[in-house]
């Protein structure tokens, strides 16, 4: 049977893969989305200076009517297609999604950071509880020292206010007379509180991923599953043969990152999925 510790430490190392992946995937569709958003104002821009070319052309008294005329039609098509595409701009609302998928990914960061000293935090508390008996002198051992709400605070992980990180939600104190099943409970709780800021990180963001950026890392949770399947691994979680996917999980999601942002045209072309991955 695994030992509560373990179990425990494997199930915020999964909840800090599963962070790690959605910031991920919002990190690339803020990229994405910022490219985009720069495009729309190149080619806004490049239409105005057109028109105003063209217009100072046509004041000109170097050409016939006819070709002043021609200069006109020109700049009232210009004109029309500057409407136009400001609307299709509008509608689009590239610089909008990637405000949005950029909060998020900063919201998400910080709740990966969060996780991540919750989870030395728990390897803490459960050395503490185990050896809370009386040490070699008969004294009641304490507990080793672990990080406060304003220690998160203060080492820049979390920010006061920030949206979708509430300090106030994560217990981070332990007494000395804590048992193993005090803990437990703690970590039940830490760990639902985690859930939900998770949900509300990714909940906030309105603007969806862009497919293809989605489906690579899908295929690269499928193709994992299925060399799970093929390697034989063992229920056994205490045997050392065992394959610690989640260790594994963090490494392969910022490797997939590293091969979409290194693909040609990146990030104005989102790369094939099924060859990138």
């Amino acid at each position: 049977m695994e030992p509560p510790q373990q179990k425990r430490k494997r199930q915020f190392d999964y909840m800090t893969s599963d962070i790690l992946q959605s910031k991920q995937m919002h990190l690339l569709a803020d990229q994405y989305f910022s490219s985009l958003g720069n495009k729309v104002f190149i080619i806004s821009a490049l239409i105005t200076l057109v028109q105003a070319g063209l217009a100072t052309v046509a004041q000109a008294k170097n050409f016939s009517e006819e070709a002043q005329s021609k200069f006109n039609i020109t700049i009232a098509l210009l004109s029309a297609f500057s409407v136009f595409w400001q609307s299709f701009a509008k509608h689009w609302d590239f610089s909008g999604r990637a405000g949005l998928h950029k909060s998020a990914s900063s919201a998400l960061t910080k709740l990966y950071n969060v996780a991540q000293l919750r989870a030395r935090e728990e390897q803490a508390k459960d050395s503490s509880a185990t050896n809370s008996g009386d040490d070699s002198n008969g004294n009641n051992a304490a507990p080793a020292p672990l990080l406060s709400k304003n220690d998160l605070v203060g080492l820049g992980v979390v920010e006061e206010g920030v949206e979708g990180i509430n300090t106030d939600l994560i217990p981070t104190e332990v007494g000395v007379d804590d048992t193993l099943d005090d803990l437990q409970d703690l970590h039940t709780n830490t760990l639902a509180t985690l859930n939900k800021q998770f949900e509300q990180a990714t909940e906030g963001c309105s603007s969806q991923v862009p497919l293809k950026i989605s489906a690579a890392f899908e295929i690269l949770d499928t193709r994992i599953q299925v060399c799970k399947k093929e390697i034989g691994n063992t229920d056994h979680k205490t045997d050392p043969r065992r394959v610690k996917w989640e260790k594994v999980y963090p490494s392969l999601y910022r490797i997939l990152t590293t091969t979409i942002i290194s693909q040609p045209g990146w990030p104005f072309f989102l790369p094939n999925p099924d060859k990138i991955v």
